[in-house]
């Protein structure tokens, strides 16, 4: 999991932690946490975030360089 990534994943999809917190049912506290690299997510919040945007995990976790929604332009991030 990349805290860089992971606030460029809330931009692209102008998501507020607000938002991202409802959507993980945490506080927005702790999606600033993850966001700011002061604390990874744990396993089962790591699972929770692969079944809510499951075509973004690979890209959170630096499997892949392809941001997913622009993939066909192949925009990437290196």
């Amino acid at each position: 999991f990349s805290p860089e990534r992971f606030q460029l994943f809330l931009t692209h999809k102008k998501l507020t932690s607000a938002a991202a917190s409802v959507a993980l049912g945490v506080s927005t506290a702790t999606i600033d946490r993850y966001r700011n690299g002061y604390v990874a997510p744990g396993q089962s919040m790591c699972l929770l975030m692969q079944r809510t945007w499951p075509e973004w995990w690979p890209f959170l976790t630096k499997q892949t360089n392809e941001l997913p929604e622009v993939s066909r332009g192949k925009a990437r991030f290196d």
